[in-house]
């Protein structure tokens, strides 16, 4: 690098592009210029932010983008002395064109740098004429080459860090490690930093350590992002919580909490739980001091509570109620759910049979990659004589983490059972030598009685009958649990998805079922707490009261009577600084507003004709705009917030497999389009789809175990293993039972000494939805995409188990082994 003096130091008021177009000189701008543009782009961009909080690294991308663009608008300027001074100071004695920016230094700079007049005092004689003292006159000093830019510039692999570079790169850092879930120590791996060192020579020194990544970098981003969330919840009068206990790796008891707010989960706080006391009193104690807490740190009010029904936490979360009876305390409808689907196979045996027999024929055929390829040959066969291409759908493997998966591998086996009868009814002998092979003896007549007994279920009538049957029993519950797993999912949607397994199960042909599932049904839709529900389906907009059916008996006073109680309830809030005069006169007024509302006339006299071109079919979008209405404003307030309370805990088992800042990460990049949302998504890679899914990338790392007895045991792919998910379900189901039924002694024995309130008698859902004629069912049918969608997933996750699935009966040779002579 060349000494500073060698330097013109009018190139430190000049930014060098680092191009000659010339080859001489290069293209500069004047960093005057640029800072000028620069101060308005980040003014701009400071007031579009608003409150929104940028992570460092974020911050350095963005700053860099406004410096680009900045640089762009000044105007190129060639690097070359001359050039430079008439910048700064225009052009002749009135300095036009000079630089409006540059400061008074620059000024000195240039100033002191224009070249002297000078005068010439030679005398003249003629053209060729010289001075008498020209030959006794200095010679000329020669003028010293400028040295070229490059001698004190440095290379692109050597530029040095400067601090603010260093914070963002740390704050960067961390935010690929939590991102990609890669180990705090990972900028300490000698390969890791060998790799950094080609791209940048000084990128290894400034790297963080383990110590700094785990310590004050951690602290720093989670102080970012709580002070996102305090931006996000200041002042908001709509929010709920959920919690969720579960056990860590370390086998703590932790309890995950999140809060939601307009559809979406935040994480909120992660506590271990392993010393405190389960039960309901010290869990209702937990739970309000953790409200108290969350309003008081965030300003905000909390509306509902939400919990699953298992232990302490549903006693916990009643006492919470019966203390604070302003706030909603619904169970947690997922779960709910899920036991339903426990109680089908519970009070229908034949269905958990022929379930059984459909995952064994899966996980046969999987099992026998020669059985398989006879299959595979059969379907591309039928598919291209019928279609003119030949096509080839897997067999799908449920797995215990995703619901839908029974139901859609149960789909496709039903796809596929022309071309495996077809196969079997023309190959049968060489299905059954597929799989025998060369065995002998007993293990051959082993393998031939269990090539048999497939084949002739593959024949059986009655199993594809059956199979039949079961997928149109498990589809509503399986589209029940699904849909109700959402951030968004509304108290309205959660009671048109029961009453439509209630009308499904009560047309079944089997009467016992019929009676077992309807009980099961209304006896959990009783262990709620029901005028929510009803009233969040009344206030939809687009259903109000044509879901029900005629022995309902909600006539309009019924339902008046009804939303004031609970009107009262949440605005009885301690917080709350109405007067009695005050309150009763926005009772009136929502009183007034609900009964035009249940007439459709008033302000409400155009919606029937209305509602069609409405932009929207969100309930909440509706009552948003309603609420521009005076009259009508204070109903809409309490029918929004009615209409955002999430009756289940999906969000909390979603935002902690990320946690906060791992959540927060995967947000901003939905925001930025590099990550993109769930969608319907087209099979490439298998490994890198199924990763983009949470559950599906746990399963994918339990398939990764280093246990072989470990691998897989989270796929459905046997008789054995379809009997002990069952059996899971079934024991589940029973163990809810014995808690809610111990818990309703517990309720019904606090109750007895509690002061007397308005009753509220439980309607059924015979009472509420009976006699519904099919036209106004809401279908219980999966949706097309989200078949096909789970089905694509499944696919892939075939296919990686697929590459490594031994045939039965087949042996793995040890690698160092293979090619031993």
């Amino acid at each position: 690098m060349a000494p500073q003096n060698n330097v013109n130091p009018l190139w430190k008021y000049f930014e060098s592009s680092g191009n000659k177009p010339n080859g001489s000189h290069y293209i500069t701008r004047c960093k005057a210029c640029v800072g000028h543009h620069l101060e308005i782009l980040s003014e701009e961009a400071r007031t579009a932010a608003k409150d929104v909080i940028l992570d460092a690294g974020a911050e350095m991308l963005a700053a860099r983008a406004r410096f680009e663009a900045a640089y762009q608008l000044a105007a190129p300027v060639r690097g070359e002395k001359t050039v430079f001074i008439s910048h700064i100071l225009g052009v002749g004695r009135s300095r036009k064109n000079a630089c409006k920016y540059s400061g008074q230094d620059a000024i000195q700079e240039a100033e002191s740098q224009v070249p002297k007049a000078t005068t010439d005092t030679s005398t003249s004689g003629g053209k060729h004429s010289r001075s008498a003292s020209s030959a006794d006159s200095a010679k000329p000093v020669k003028k010293s080459k400028q040295p070229s830019i490059s001698t004190h510039m440095y290379t692109g692999t050597e530029m040095p860090f400067s601090t603010v570079q260093i914070h963002a790169i740390h704050a960067q850092a961390l935010r690929a490690v939590i991102s990609a879930n890669l180990p705090f120590h990972v900028y300490e791996n000698p390969e890791v930093l060998k790799l950094i060192s080609l791209l940048r020579s000084a990128g290894p020194a400034i790297m963080p350590s383990a110590k700094l990544v785990g310590g004050r970098l951690l602290n720093d981003a989670a102080e970012i992002v709580e002070r996102k969330m305090q931006c996000v919840l200041k002042g908001r009068i709509d929010t709920g919580i959920s919690a969720d206990g579960w056990k860590s790796a370390t086998k703590m008891a932790v309890n995950g909490l999140a809060i939601n707010i307009d559809g979406k989960s935040y994480a909120l706080d992660l506590v271990e739980i392993t010393a405190d006391d389960k039960h309901g009193i010290a869990m209702a104690m937990q739970f309000g001091e953790l409200v108290d807490r969350v309003e008081a740190s965030y300003d905000c009010t909390v509306v509902y509570f939400t919990t699953d029904s298992d232990g302490g936490a549903k006693k916990g979360r009643i006492l919470l109620g019966k203390e604070r009876p302003w706030m909603l305390v619904p169970s947690c409808w997922a779960h709910q759910f899920q036991l339903i689907l426990g109680d089908y196979f519970k009070v229908y045996p034949y269905a958990a049979h022929i379930a059984e027999q459909a995952t064994d024929l899966i996980g046969w055929v999987n099992n026998h990659g020669k059985v398989h390829k006879i299959f595979d040959d059969t379907q591309m066969r039928i598919t291209l004589g019928r279609t003119g291409r030949a096509s080839v759908l897997s067999y799908l493997v449920a797995n215990l983490t995703r619901w839908t998966t029974h139901c859609v591998a149960f789909m496709r086996l039903l796809a596929v059972q022309l071309a495996l009868q077809h196969a079997v009814a023309e190959l049968r002998p060489a299905i059954i030598k597929a799989q025998v092979c060369v065995a002998t003896s007993t293990e051959g007549r082993r393998l031939t009685a269990d090539a048999e007994a497939h084949c002739n279920l593959i024949e059986d009538r009655s199993f594809w009958n059956g199979l039949e049957q079961v997928v149109g029993d498990i589809e509503p519950i399986c589209y029940g649990t699904n849909i109700n797993q959402k951030d968004s999912t509304r108290l309205d949607e959660i009671l048109l998805t029961l009453a439509g397994m209630y009308l499904h199960f009560s047309d079944h042909p089997e009467p016992e079922v019929v009676l077992g599932m309807q009980k099961r049904l209304e006896k959990r839709w009783k262990d709620c707490d029901q005028q929510l529900f009803i009233l969040a389906l009344v206030l939809n907009p687009f259903e109000g009261l044509s879901r029900f059916g005629e022995s309902a008996g909600l006539n309009h006073l019924k339902l008046n009577g009804m939303l004031l109680r609970l009107y009262r309830r949440i605005n009885s809030r301690p917080t709350n600084t109405d007067g009695p005069a005050v309150r009763a006169e926005k009772e009136r007024a929502v009183t007034s507003a609900f009964l035009h509302f249940l007439a459709m006339t008033g302000p409400f006299a155009s919606w029937l004709t209305d509602a069609a071109d409405f932009p929207s079919t969100d309930p909440i979008v509706v009552w948003t705009a309603f609420r521009s209405i005076p009259e009508l404003a204070e109903l809409a307030r309490f029918a929004i917030t009615l209409l955002k309370v999430v009756a289940n805990q999906a969000g909390v088992e979603r935002v902690f497999s990320d946690l906060k800042i791992g959540a927060d990460i995967k947000a901003e990049h939905q925001r930025l389009g590099i990550a993109k949302k769930r969608g319907k998504r087209k099979i490439h890679d298998s490994t890198a789809t199924l990763l983009a899914v949470p559950r599906y990338c746990d399963l994918l790392g339990d398939l990764d175990a280093e246990d072989e007895t470990e691998r897989g045991r989270m796929l459905v792919n046997s008789a054995d293993g379809w009997r002990t998910e069952m059996a899971r379900w079934i024991g589940a189901a029973r163990e809810a039972d014995k808690a809610e039924e111990l818990e309703y002694d517990d309720d019904f024995a606090d109750d007895a000494g509690a002061p007397s309130t308005v009753a509220w008698k439980p309607i059924t859902l015979a009472t509420l939805f009976g006699g519904i004629v099919a036209a106004k069912r809401k279908s219980m049918r999966m949706p097309a995409m989200e078949v096909d969608e789970e089905a694509a997933l499944m696919a892939a996750l075939a296919d990686i188990e697929e590459d490594a699935r031994l045939d039965a009966g087949a042996i793995e040779i040890d690698s160092d082994e293979e090619f031993i002579q």
